[in-house]
């Protein structure tokens, strides 16, 4: 029987200093059919040379360098396309996969044809490779099919990190990610999966290393990052999650609840002093097309007046929840792994 082929792509934009570890990460695979390619969206720095030595010491890496700078839902839909695999990897390049990773997920996928996209849970890493907090889901199942995958994704993009394997033909039929948004394509991609009655495989291990680093050139924070997002979640609700629910009849209530907190929550990015007066009256229009209502209106307020008791509430609220989320996932995980054992 036929070995299934796995590409693990890599798309990169000057993050040479991590991206050698992303690399030799996937040559290291205990899968044996992978090959990784890599689409170099322009870089200024020493990425060329990292991969033109990779070139010549493994006839399974491939790489190629963009003529011009396409940006990262371009580069990705670019770079998707390109290996003709059974399946396919999508992992950024600072990031790192566990040696079984691939043989891990190419299993489940064999156990539930079902499934369109693979993932798993995630050890987040710092800059020097420091485990800081572990991402795990609170999620005991292999499989959840397709309905399930899409009423849960509108709470939120339902993975660890973005480190997900692709059956390929699933990402032709749905043409890749190619016209989608920028800096949301990854769950806009997840959404329109499901919608296209494709379910999830997961495994509760820990087979990715997500790694979050200090932006030296405050590039997270640009005012074109921030916008794109913004616009990303605005055409994910109205293009993809909003027709899913009109097709299936299911009630539209839960969809203004998730937009109202969609935008609760990017509304805080006005607190951040980087922006300008001018770009914090762009980003509070894309925040309110999102969702509209006096709820955002009073907390987009409370951002723009930092130093009322309205914000120092907020601030105080947001910190509190990220802290229990994490203890009830930690909770939660050593809980199945008792009963397991």
């Amino acid at each position: 029987m036929k070995k299934l082929t796995v590409a693990i792509c890599i798309p990169t934009y000057n993050q040479a200093e991590y991206l050698q570890k992303s690399i030799q990460s996937a040559l290291d695979q205990t899968y044996p059919e992978i090959s990784v390619y890599i689409c170099d969206d322009r870089s200024t720095d020493d990425t060329k040379l990292i991969c033109e030595k990779f070139s010549t010491e493994y006839a399974n890496f491939h790489y190629q360098q963009n003529d011009e700078n396409l940006g990262i839902a371009k580069n990705v839909n670019k770079l998707l396309r390109w290996p003709k695999t059974d399946f396919i990897v999508r992992v950024d390049s600072d990031d790192l996969l566990h040696p079984d990773y691939v043989k891990t997920l190419v299993s489940l996928f064999e156990k539930y044809p079902e499934a369109g996209v693979g993932h798993v849970n995630v050890q987040q890493i710092d800059e020097q490779d420091n485990f800081t907090r572990k991402r795990l889901l609170a999620r005991n199942k292999e499989f959840y099919a397709a309905e399930r995958s899409l009423r849960e994704s509108i709470y939120g993009y339902k993975v660890a990190a973005n480190i997900c394997m692709f059956k390929r033909s699933v990402l032709e039929e749905l043409n890749f990610t190619n016209g989608r948004p920028e800096y949301t394509e990854d769950y806009d991609l997840w959404v329109r999966i499901a919608d296209a009655n494709w379910g999830n495989v997961f495994s509760s291990k820990i087979l990715a290393y997500y790694r979050v680093w200090v932006d030296k050139n405050n590039y997270r924070i640009s005012l074109h990052r921030k916008e794109a997002e913004l616009i990303g979640y605005q055409r994910l609700f109205d293009e993809c999650i909003e027709p899913a629910y009109k097709r299936r009849k299911w009630s539209k209530n839960i969809i203004e609840t998730q937009r109202e907190k969609f935008a609760l929550e990017h509304a805080v990015a006005l607190k951040n002093n980087y922006f300008t007066k001018p770009e914090k009256e762009i980003i509070t229009q894309r925040v309110l097309n999102i969702y509209d209502s006096k709820k955002v209106r009073s907390r987009i307020a409370s951002y723009l007046n930092p130093g009322s008791l309205g914000a120092k509430y907020y601030s105080y609220k947001r910190k509190l929840i990220v802290k229990i989320k994490d203890l009830i996932k930690s909770t939660q995980f050593l809980l199945r792994k008792s009963k397991a054992a």
